[in-house]
């Protein structure tokens, strides 16, 4: 993921900080269609991230239109792991640990 955010335009020392990070590297992240209110990105990169909402520990499905969450491999303890989030009315991305009893979205990367 950092490598991802710095090759749009992030910096280190933003790729390594938490919250909403950057300027507009979730908007080049998001497709360019399915985002609530207008909030669809430029889909710079081919990425077409859409919003899947997410699943909370609760077993609900919440969000789906308006958010985007995706894991990252990265874990931060036994229960947690690092995960990236996009928003409809944001263009910058969310950096934070997550509880694995949730659900969020996964991409798969080609070597």
């Amino acid at each position: 993921w950092k490598t991802l955010e710095m090759f749009l335009g992030m910096s280190q020392s933003e790729a390594d900080d938490i919250g909403w990070r950057g300027t507009d590297e979730g908007e080049k992240l998001k497709s360019t269609y399915d985002w609530n209110s207008n909030g669809n990105g430029t889909d710079a990169v081919g990425f077409s991230a859409l919003p899947g909402g997410y699943r909370s520990i609760n077993g609900y499905f919440d969000y789906l239109g308006s958010h985007g969450d995706w894991w990252s491999v990265t874990w931060t303890g036994t229960f947690q792991a690092w995960g990236r989030g996009l928003r409809y009315d944001r263009g910058t991305v969310h950096r934070s640990s997550s509880v694995k009893d949730g659900g969020s979205s996964v991409r798969c990367v080609r070597d």
